[in-house]
């Protein structure tokens, strides 16, 4: 990590204690970046603070991911991340924000982060499900397994090469950043890093349970990528084409923008039901805001807008029934109030009426 650049190292439950003696002492000049690494009980706390993370795996995945490889990775941060960071101080700018926290979050740099599993078995499906893309490097396809530090080290190399010399090395024959079906899959002034569940061999890497994670700071440069094949055979092959082949599947077709508009309408009316939106003055700019944020999201498929669709569906199902179940409870109440007044009043005539007879017996 360090001879790239790589210092913010993040170690998810380490299975062999922390401070690791033996990870020390084979660190050579890098105890700083040991001394200063942090700590995390899950993958989740870890990522908390990042903008964008990449999921480090050679195998497929039955999921729905973006993929890029280890070439075009620095190229995607930067293209991806940096104009949407300069886009939010020049509005906060321009805007005159005088909130000293929102400043300076629109205008810090963003943060991705590269997560590398265990030497033993990589990154579970749980672990990649959380990452946003899948982040592959080529390699022979009849064995593209690279173990842990050689895995940080082919990535680390690339992004320091971009930080180096910008676009010019990024892999123009491996194709723009692909959404597969299912996926296995500048100058960087500051970047973050993270072990796995075994190190490199000799145990040179931290221990870690649960993966690994490298932060990083771009700040300019964007990917230079073709359309041409590799001239080698390669590991990424099957990835792209299975990502050019999954528009013929319907539920992998990019959903039309109206399909998602009919479940924000869907959404919006389910929130009025369940009493969202208390204030009428303040209802059309809450929808709106909630349009805006709708719109945001791109690309969606068929078969995950119908997921959205699923989930609402239950949802709402759900709040019927429990609102059902409150009705038929309340309406039970009411019964046994009402029917317990009666017994009561019928107690009291029969009392009046023994009252009334032992008053006409006495005289």
């Amino acid at each position: 990590m360090k001879n790239f650049g790589l210092h913010d190292l993040r170690v998810v439950r380490p299975r062999d204690g922390w401070p690791n003696p033996a990870a020390v002492a084979t660190s050579s000049h890098a105890a700083d970046l040991l001394e200063a690494a942090r700590l995390y009980d899950s993958v989740e706390a870890a990522i908390a603070d990042l903008d964008r993370v990449y999921a480090a795996t050679a195998r497929t995945r039955f999921m729905h991911k973006p993929f890029v490889t280890s070439k075009q990775v620095a190229g995607d941060i930067c293209s991806g991340l940096v104009p949407a960071a300069l886009a939010a101080a020049a509005a906060a700018a321009a805007a005159g924000d005088t909130d000293a926290d929102a400043a300076a979050a629109a205008a810090r740099s963003p943060r991705a982060g590269l997560m590398f599993g265990r030497e033993s078995s990589g990154l579970t499906n749980e672990e990649v499900a959380l990452a946003n893309k899948v982040l592959t490097i080529e390699a022979n396809p009849v064995y593209p397994v690279l173990n842990l530090a050689q895995a940080i080290v082919c990535v680390s190399y690339e992004l320091f090469h971009a930080r180096a010399y910008g676009t010019e090395g990024t892999d123009a024959a491996a194709g723009a950043a692909s959404t597969l079906p299912a996926a296995s899959s500048p100058p960087l002034p500051s970047t973050t890093g993270l072990g796995g569940d075994r190190g490199s061999a000799g145990n040179q890497q931290p221990a870690s349970t649960s993966g690994a994670i490298a932060a990083a700071s771009p700040s300019a440069a964007a990917a230079s990528v073709g359309s041409a094949g590799p001239a080698v055979a390669s590991s990424a092959e099957e990835l792209r084409r299975r990502a050019a082949g999954a528009a013929a599947q319907q539920q992998l077709q990019p959903a039309p923008r109206g399909e998602l508009d009919n479940f924000v309408r869907r959404l919006v009316g389910a929130l009025d039901e369940s009493g969202f939106f208390e204030s009428a003055d303040k209802r059309p700019a809450t929808e709106l805001s909630i349009r805006n944020l709708a719109a945001k999201v791109e690309g969606l498929t068929r078969g995950e807008v119908a997921l959205l669709h699923g989930m609402l569906s239950k949802l709402t199902a759900a709040s019927e029934a429990t609102a059902a179940r409150r009705r038929a409870d309340k309406a039970a109440r009411a019964e046994a109030a009402a029917a317990a007044a009666v017994v009561a009043e019928a107690v009291g005539g029969r009392g009046g009426d023994a009252g009334a007879t032992a008053a006409a017996d006495g005289r």
